[in-house]
């Protein structure tokens, strides 16, 4: 095989692969957008905070360092008979800056009451800000 034909294969792959990512990234840009749309609907019960706070994860490849700051905020709610356990504050909460997630864990301390939203239909689903993704 000549290295013309290796280079095309090869720029073949990348293309796409990098379609496919697109189009995984834009399904699920899309159902997080329908969820937020549709939890502007959902009931909401009374639930507790049972743990707030931020993660910090330091990670290493190659020559380059990153540190991820992940909102850490767990809540508990009673749907009919079922306790349910979650962590999902607001749809966008890990794209927001670390001013904006140090602002939610001081919004969501340990012990504070919440209004729980949750979809119906699947109620392990649920927000405490509803609506909420960019």
């Amino acid at each position: 095989m000549s290295n013309a034909t290796k280079n095309l294969i090869f720029v073949f792959v990348v293309v796409a692969l990098s379609a496919g990512g697109a189009y995984l990234y834009s399904r699920y840009d899309e159902h997080l957008t329908g969820l937020a749309r549709a939890s502007l609907d959902w009931p909401s019960v009374d639930g507790l905070v049972t743990q707030s706070d931020i993660e910090t994860r330091r990670r290493t490849s190659g020559s380059s360092r990153k540190v991820e700051h992940r909102v850490e905020i767990f809540y508990e709610y009673v749907v009919g008979d079922d306790v349910f356990r979650n962590d999902v504050v607001q749809f966008n909460q890990n794209n927001l800056s670390t001013t904006e997630k140090e602002r939610l864990v001081s919004t969501y301390p340990v012990g504070r009451q919440v209004a729980v939203f949750y979809n119906p239909e699947k109620p392990k689903q649920s927000v405490l800000v509803r609506g909420s993704y960019p």
